[in-house]
């Protein structure tokens, strides 16, 4: 499982279009093939900071959706509502050895 995380800040006046982007979109996030999870996340005590949690079955569903339409329509939507640039990590979980 590949974990991805992105993290951004929202310009105050974009929240209500933010909230519109993700209910457009989640369901169809979700059925993306090789989504095995979605969270969208907001720092404690600071509403403007935007985390989106995806966990994907393999780095070939990552790609696979790094690539896609879905994807970039709503990396250019989101473009658009943020201050700054996004910070995105990959990470994968450890495998404990018994």
């Amino acid at each position: 499982m590949i974990t991805r995380i992105i993290k951004f800040k929202l310009r105050p006046d974009s929240k209500k279009a933010f909230d519109d982007l993700i209910r457009q979109f989640k369901d169809e996030l979700l059925a993306f093939p090789g989504v095995h999870h979605l969270e969208i996340l907001s720092e404690k005590g600071n509403s403007d900071s935007i985390f989106i949690l995806m966990i994907f079955v393999s780095e070939t569903d990552l790609e696979q959706f790094r690539s896609s339409v879905l994807n970039k329509v709503i990396k250019k939507r989101l473009n658009e509502m943020i201050d700054g640039d996004f910070l995105v990590w990959m990470v994968e979980t450890l495998k404990e050895e018994r």
